[in-house]
């Protein structure tokens, strides 16, 4: 049977990965859990921001908008949608950011400099999520901040964990204006027997906009606090 409109879109997309991982290979590591998982993040924006910008061009101009839509309301299409929906918001957004984040990101490098630049990008990737979130940061050269290392909760407790809290993160848990506000952060996890506790650590654009936006989420969860120092934030919990 022919493919239908989604299928070629599905393929077009599918196929600027591969023409991408064959000509420019990937700016992501194999590693699952990476240490820096906000790298990781970021790089993801940039791969699939391409692959949907293209895929999106491709839609215009060959496939047939009404055969589109009948594909789109599939019981297949639909019982995804309704998954996503039901997915914790944390995860939910997580999982849509390299698409739409990405994208975003993607059609600012090729606005500005056409696909070369979107190429180049591969070999000179987004390091932070903020850099994805807003271009200027990449195109800037502004890099994360090194974080105070997340503190202890005391003796007895072993540190399990440890890894990269970035700008997305706090898109995710509270708003784009607190992403904003970051420059850098780490998040650690720990145990004593059964016990668990995180701490995270963070530092902010300026005195006062992170401190206040974290404060006010800490104090909408159990057990949570926050600690402002200057630029810097710690939260445990």
């Amino acid at each position: 049977e022919p493919f239908d409109g989604l299928e070629l879109t599905t393929i077009a997309h599918e196929l600027e990965h591969a023409l991408a991982h064959q000509a420019l290979d990937f700016p992501i590591e194999d590693e699952v859990r990476a240490a820096d998982p906000d790298k990781q993040l970021a790089g993801l924006g940039l791969i699939e921001g391409d692959a949907t910008l293209t895929m999106t061009r491709f839609q215009l101009g060959a496939t047939n908008p009404m055969d589109l839509l009948g594909s789109l309301g599939s019981g297949e299409l639909q019982e995804q949608a309704e998954a996503l929906e039901n997915a914790p918001e944390y995860f939910a957004r997580q999982l849509m950011f390299p698409y739409t984040e990405g994208l975003s990101f993607v059609c600012a490098l090729e606005s500005e400099g056409g696909w070369a630049a979107v190429d180049d990008a591969y070999a000179n990737a987004p390091t932070t999520t903020a850099q994805v979130l807003f271009p200027e940061r990449y195109t800037g050269g502004e890099v994360a901040v090194d974080a105070p290392d997340p503190q202890s909760p005391g003796a007895g407790w072993e540190e399990v964990r440890r890894m990269t809290f970035g700008a997305a993160d706090l898109l995710f848990l509270i708003d784009r204006d607190a992403a904003e506000q970051w420059a850098g952060g780490e998040i650690a996890q720990f145990r004593n027997g059964d016990a668990a506790a995180v701490r995270i650590s963070l530092v902010g654009q300026d005195d006062e906009g992170l401190c206040d936006a974290i404060t006010d989420w800490a104090e909408t969860l159990d057990n949570a606090t926050a600690t402002c120092n200057g630029t810097e934030v710690s939260v445990a919990i």
